[in-house]
Formats: structure tokens, sequence, C-alpha cells
């Protein structure tokens, strides 16, 4: 099963049974572009079959694809974070334990206006699951004292960013 997994390019944490959770630098902050503290969210890894599979969904619609290691179902934005605030969300993170569940991408959809959107993504199946984990992990990040965003949350996997010229019904 796809199981509770998290990568992390620079930080890593494990619970339960071996799997991992992670806080990830979020891809402004790995190509450097000017911000003084890294962006940083909390996500889950997704099996390489659910990625190859994501992967054949690739087209040519204008947009600029994910490559395979940047695929994952994000669970909490944390945006900048000062770097003595990281071992914060550690903390927060430590007995976190859940268990394992099965992950279908099932939908494609965009983030942004039908005639100028931003992201496409595919849902996954079931959102349940994904749905109480990530209020788990909010609650214990707001509980740590750390922001969270309050804009609903929609279990989706990112698989293409649309340029700010690029576009079009997707």
């Amino acid at each position: 099963g796809a199981g509770l997994g998290v990568y992390c390019a620079l930080y890593g944490i494990r619970f339960a049974g071996g799997r991992k959770l992670v806080v990830v630098p979020a891809a402004s902050s790995i190509l450097n572009r000017g911000y003084p503290m890294p962006r940083l969210f909390l996500g889950l890894e997704l099996p390489e079959p659910v990625k190859d599979r994501l992967l054949d969904w690739k087209a040519d619609i204008g947009a600029r694809w994910q490559r395979r290691e940047q695929l994952h179902l994000t669970l909490c934005f944390l945006g900048q974070l000062a770097p003595d605030r990281v071992p914060v969300v550690f903390r927060a993170m430590a007995d976190l334990e859940g268990d394992a569940f099965e992950l279908q991408p099932v939908s494609v959809g965009c983030f942004g206006p039908s005639q100028r959107p931003r992201t496409l993504w595919s849902g996954v199946d079931p959102e349940e699951p994904v749905k109480a984990l990530h209020q788990e992990v909010t609650g214990r990040i707001r509980e740590a004292g750390l922001p969270v965003e309050v804009r609903p949350f929609t279990p989706h996997i990112t698989l293409a960013r649309f340029g700010r010229q690029a576009g079009g019904p997707a």
C-alpha cells in the first residue's frame, strides 16, 4: 500500500512502523529565488507505480510538468520558516502515528480561473484518510504556535504548473 510516506530533501523524521513524515523545502527555496528563509511543507510520498501512472498522463498542454521526484501530496504548507523554527515542526510530529491507506489518482482539475489556470492536479480517492491526516498534522502545527493556511484543503497531487502566458482549458 501507499502508506504514510514522507520524503525530504533536507529534513526527515520517522514514525510508526518505519514510515516517514517529512518537512520538505518548497520548490522556490530549492531554486534559491532569494527567499531569506526556507519555504516548507509536510507531504506524503507517492509509491513509484502511482508516479508512473501520473506521468503517463503527461501531454503537451502548455504547462511545465512536475518531475518524478517532485510528485507528492501536500498535507500542510508551512511557508517561510526561520531555521530555528524547524525543530518545532519535528517536535510537533514526533509521536504522530497513522495506519497505512491506499490512494488512487482519480480525476484531474485546475486551480485558478478556467481561462488562465495556474496548476493542473490529480484528485485522489478516497479523500477521507488524507483529510483526517491533514487535520491531525495542521492541529499539531497550530498547537506548536506555527501559522497554518486557512484556505480549504483539497487533497491533490500537483501534476503541472502553467506559466503566466501558458494555459488554456486543461
